[in-house]
C-alpha cells in the first residue's frame, strides 16, 4: 500500500494581514450598522448631559465665583446668534442673575437643506454658573474663566418640502459657555432627542447694555 504524505504550510504573514483587513472592516461596518453617530461623537465627557451634575437644585445656593473671575452683581443678558458650520442658525439668548441663576432659550427658523424648514416653536433653559471648572485649551488653563451651563425642553416643527408632511420633533437643548473677564461669552448650543443623535451649534457674543 503506497502513502501518501502530505504536509501543511504554515500560512504566509501576507495572508494574515489581509485576514486582519477584512476583520477591521467588519468591525467598522458593525458600529455604523448599530450607530452611526458613534464615530463621529465628541468624548463622552465634553458632551453637556454628562455635565448635568454641574446644575444646581432649586433648593439648594448656586457657589459664588472665585476672586480671579468675573462678579455677577447685577443681571447680565446675552443676545447671540447661533451658528452651524458658518451659517447663521437663529438666535440664544441668555440671562445671568446675582445668585448665578441662568435663563434662556433659543429661536430659529432656518432650511438645513433644499428638503426640509425647521421652525423651534418652544424652548427654555435654566441652569447656572459652575465656578468650580477650569477652562482649557491648547495654550493651557485660564482659571479667570467662569463655566456657564443650563438645558432645557425643546419643540421643533419639521417640514418636509419634497412631500408636505409636517412632524413635530420633541428634544432637548443644552447651552454651555464660557464667560471672560471682560464679560464677554461663547460657547455651544446642543440639540438632541436621544443623546444619541444630536448637533452642536455655536454661539459668541457680548453683554447686552
Amino acid at each position: 500500500m503506497r502513502v501518501i504524505n502530505m504536509r501543511f504550510q504554515r500560512p504566509r504573514q501576507g495572508g494574515f494581514a489581509v485576514l486582519m483587513v477584512f476583520l477591521v472592516m467588519f468591525v467598522v461596518a458593525m458600529l455604523v450598522w448599530l450607530d452611526p453617530s458613534a464615530l463621529f461623537s465628541k468624548n463622552d465627557s465634553q458632551l453637556p448631559w454628562n455635565e448635568e451634575f454641574r446644575i444646581v437644585k432649586t433648593s439648594e445656593d448656586v457657589p459664588p465665583p472665585s476672586e480671579e473671575q468675573p462678579e455677577i452683581t447685577r443681571i447680565i443678558r446675552f443676545g447671540a446668534e447661533a451658528k452651524y458650520e458658518g451659517q447663521e442658525r437663529g438666535n440664544i439668548s441668555l440671562m445671568i442673575f446675582p445668585d448665578g441663576r441662568i435663563e434662556g432659550g433659543w429661536d430659529a427658523e432656518y432650511y438645513p437643506d433644499d428638503k426640509f424648514h425647521l421652525q423651534v416653536m418652544m424652548s427654555g433653559v435654566k441652569g447656572n454658573i459652575d465656578s468650580s471648572k477650569v477652562y482649557s485649551d491648547s495654550e493651557g488653563e485660564d482659571p479667570s474663566k467662569l463655566y456657564l451651563i443650563a438645558k432645557g425642553n425643546l419643540l421643533i416643527l419639521e417640514s418636509n418640502l419634497d412631500n408636505n408632511q409636517v412632524r413635530s420633533v420633541k428634544g432637548r437643548l443644552y447651552i454651555t459657555g464660557w464667560l471672560d473677564s471682560e464679560y464677554n461669552a461663547k460657547g455651544e448650543l446642543t440639540v438632541t432627542s436621544d443623546k444619541r443623535n444630536y448637533k452642536i451649534f455655536s454661539w459668541e457674543t457680548k453683554p447686552s447694555r
